[in-house]
C-alpha cells in the first residue's frame, strides 16, 4: 500500500513537473512573440519617422527655394529700377543678368534693352508673323559701385544683339528667344539660337564670349554649332582667339551613330575685337567657311 502511494506521489510530481515545464515554454514562447511584435512594431515606428523626416525635409526645401526665389524677385524689381534710369526715352528693358565681370566681387549688370519704335513693327505678306517687329537691340553693361548704384562701362549698339524677326527672312525666330546672354566665371556669353520655320533644314547656335581684360571687353572665344533637322547631321566649331587655335568638328549626329572627325587649324588673332565693335555675324560667318 505504501508503495502504491509512493509511486502515486512520484508520478504525480512528474506530471506537475511537465505541466509546468509546458507552461514555461509557452511563456517564453509567448514573451519572444511579444519582443518579436514589439521590435516589429519599433522597426515600422522608426520608417515612420524616418519617411516623415524625408517629407518635411522636402517640405522645408520647397519653402526655402520659394522664400529664395522671392527674394530674388524683390531683388530684381529692387536692380531694375536702378536700371531703369539709363535707359533712353523710346527704349524697354528687354532682360538682364548679373554677375562679378571686373573681379571686384559686386555684382555687375549685362542688359538688353529694345527699341519700341511703333515704325519698326512691319506687315509682312510672306511667310512667317503677320507683323514683324524690327526694332533694334543693344546690349549694356553696367558696373556695380560700392554704394550699390551702377555705371555705364559700355554698350554695343551696332548690332550684336539681333531684332526679333529680319526682313530678309521673316520666317527665322528670335534668336534671343532660346538664346540667352549669361555672366559666368567674370566672362560674359552671349549665345544665340538660329531656327526657321521655312526656308532651311538646318538650326544653329552662336555663342560669344567676352573677357574683361585692359579695360575692354575683348572676344576671345567664338563657338558655332548646326545640325540637319531631317538627317540629324551635326558640324561644330570652336575658335579660340586668346590662343589661335580653331577645332572643327565634323561627321557628328545627333543619333549618336556619326563618326565625328576632329580637325585643328591655326587662326592667329593679332587684335581681339572689342564688344563695342563686334556686329552679328562677323565671325559667324569665318567659321561656317572653315568648317
Amino acid at each position: 500500500m505504501k508503495t502504491k502511494k509512493i509511486l502515486f506521489c512520484i508520478l504525480l510530481f512528474f506530471l506537475c513537473a511537465c505541466q509546468g515545464k509546458e507552461d514555461t515554454e509557452k511563456r517564453t514562447e509567448l514573451h519572444k512573440e511579444e519582443i518579436i511584435e514589439e521590435k516589429g512594431l519599433q522597426e515600422i515606428e522608426k520608417v515612420q519617422k524616418l519617411k516623415m523626416t524625408e517629407e518635411q525635409k522636402q517640405k522645408m526645401s520647397m519653402e526655402e527655394a520659394a522664400i529664395a526665389n522671392k527674394k530674388r524677385e524683390i531683388q530684381n524689381l529692387e536692380i531694375e529700377k536702378k536700371l531703369k534710369k539709363f535707359v533712353p526715352r523710346g527704349w524697354k528693358i528687354l532682360q538682364f543678368v548679373t554677375g562679378d565681370l571686373n573681379k571686384d566681387t559686386l555684382e555687375d549688370v549685362a542688359m538688353v534693352i529694345e527699341e519700341t519704335d511703333a515704325e519698326n513693327f512691319v506687315k509682312n505678306d510672306a511667310l512667317g508673323p503677320e507683323i514683324l517687329n524690327i526694332n533694334p537691340r543693344e546690349l549694356w553693361i553696367l558696373f556695380q559701385e560700392k554704394d550699390g548704384d551702377y555705371a555705364l562701362e559700355t554698350k554695343n549698339d551696332i548690332g550684336l544683339i539681333p531684332s526679333e524677326h529680319d526682313e530678309e527672312c521673316p520666317t527665322l525666330a528670335d534668336p534671343l528667344l532660346n538664346g540667352e546672354i549669361f555672366i559666368e566665371n567674370h566672362l560674359l556669353k552671349c549665345q544665340f539660337h538660329y531656327w526657321l520655320s521655312a526656308g532651311s533644314w538646318y538650326a544653329s547656335i552662336v555663342s560669344y564670349i567676352f573677357r574683361y581684360q585692359k579695360e575692354h571687353f575683348e572676344l576671345i572665344g567664338v563657338d558655332y554649332y548646326s545640325y540637319h533637322r531631317a538627317s540629324g547631321e551635326e558640324k561644330e566649331s570652336s575658335y579660340n582667339l586668346f590662343t589661335g587655335k580653331m577645332k572643327i568638328t565634323t561627321g557628328g549626329n545627333i543619333s549618336g551613330e556619326g563618326k565625328e572627325k576632329v580637325e585643328w587649324k591655326n587662326k592667329p588673332c593679332e587684335r581681339k575685337p572689342t564688344l563695342e565693335e563686334l556686329m552679328e555675324d562677323d565671325y559667324t560667318i569665318l567659321l561656317i567657311e572653315e568648317s
